[in-house]
């Protein structure tokens, strides 16, 4: 069965640092929304959005959806401990992210699902505790799709 994407946001501009607040209809939303999970993994790895600190805060209705935030190590040199960060999806986190420890090396995508409650907005909010924090794409996936 073909799982329903609500919205797939990929992150566009490497290092780009603005927040970033996306509502219905927004004409910023052009081009990335996509109805295929596996949408050209290729393309998914090519940009990543990092910084120190970011939010994004996406208007959806209310209810239960997976969040699933898609991101790798893009530096070959990198090393356990080099770049580690918490993600917070309204109010639940993952903390201590460390992408190269998680995926068993550099340049290898990896995925973090968060199943999350939301009533009118969705805010996700990346934040470094080494370096800086980063990711590629972001699922919004209602719960059972």
């Amino acid at each position: 069965m073909k799982k329903i994407i609500l919205f797939a946001l990929a992150c566009g501009l490497y290092g780009q640092v603005t927040p970033l607040v996306i509502n219905p209809g927004d004409t910023k939303c052009t081009g990335v929304m996509q109805s295929d999970p596996a949408w050209s993994q290729d393309i998914v790895f090519q940009t990543v959005q990092v910084a120190q600190r970011m939010t994004c805060k996406i208007t959806v209705k209310p209810g239960l959806y997976n969040i699933v935030i898609r991101a790798q190590e893009p530096l070959t040199s990198a090393f356990v401990g080099m770049r580690v960060f918490n993600v917070t999806v309204n109010g639940l986190t993952v903390s201590n992210v460390d992408l190269f420890k998680l995926a068993v090396g550099a340049q290898i995508p990896y995925e973090i699902d968060i199943l999350v409650t939301v009533q009118n907005q969705l805010t996700i909010t990346f934040e470094a505790t080494t370096r800086t924090a980063l990711w590629s794409q972001i699922l919004i996936q209602p719960n059972g799709q």
